[in-house]
């Protein structure tokens, strides 16, 4: 039966991970949403809350909980896709009493207008796909880990250069190399100038001076080239993405 809901709300969610990763966005999120209730003649989004950076397994999300503390009877909530609401089959689940309680009605894009995801057929439809979300993520996440340790183990460096290194162009490629600053401050501790000297002198601090010195011992024993990251990443720069 077609819906004629009285309000139609719009929750979008993304995690930095997935802007870093895969692309998605908030706006794209809400264009969707937008043409979406346009084409089924639904009332345009009184509101689109928005949880920016979160991820979906956080149960305490601020938009989230304003949603739901303004839905009422007859609204309409629509989304692009069930993780965009969680990540955590158990949250889901209570998420989805809450609304069926409060007679709300609710949609997600990738399953269309006509599906119901309240009902019983409905919500494990929903839980499946949410469970199979958050088995795709964890593969993903030990992925990343794997080709970022592989990366690290094969002299690929993520994010700015090293203090003290520059990035010079060999065959095409990024390649991270001592700067001469480095060499003599390295040369200078070995002949006694203190660590509090070479932190004046080169306008950093102690710990800079014993970090800088450290990498420039591995970077000399290196096997191959230190190559930089073409595309700089959030998430590599973490080194392990969080859960």
């Amino acid at each position: 039966m077609p819906l004629n809901p009285a309000r139609t709300f719009g929750y979008v969610r993304v995690s930095t991970e997935e802007q870093v990763k895969e692309g998605h966005s908030l706006a794209g999120q809400e264009r969707y949403l937008k043409v979406w209730c346009a084409d089924e003649h639904w009332p345009a989004p009184t509101r689109i809350f928005r949880d920016e950076g979160l991820s979906g397994s956080d149960p305490s999300r601020p938009q989230l909980a304003l949603m739901v503390e303004q839905l009422r009877e007859g609204d309409l909530l629509v989304l692009t896709h069930p993780d965009r609401l969680s990540r955590d089959t158990e949250h889901l689940l209570g998420f989805l009493r809450k609304i069926s309680e409060r007679k709300v009605a609710l949609r997600f894009g990738l399953l269309g207008p006509e599906f119901d995801p309240l009902t019983e057929v409905g919500r494990l439809v929903v839980t499946i796909l949410v469970s199979l979300s958050e088995f795709f993520l964890a593969d993903m996440k030990r992925k990343s880990r794997i080709g970022i340790e592989q990366a690290s183990i094969d002299g690929i460096k993520f994010g700015r250069p090293p203090r003290f290194f520059n990035v010079v162009k060999e065959k095409g490629r990024d390649v991270l190399v001592a700067s001469l600053e480095l060499l003599e401050i390295a040369e200078s501790r070995k002949n006694g100038v203190s660590l509090g000297d070479l932190a004046t002198r080169y306008g950093t601090n102690r710990k800079q001076v014993l970090r800088s010195i450290a990498m420039l011992a591995k970077w000399d024993a290196r096997e191959s080239p230190w190559l930089m990251s073409k595309a700089p990443s959030k998430v590599a720069r973490r080194r392990a993405p969080k859960s």
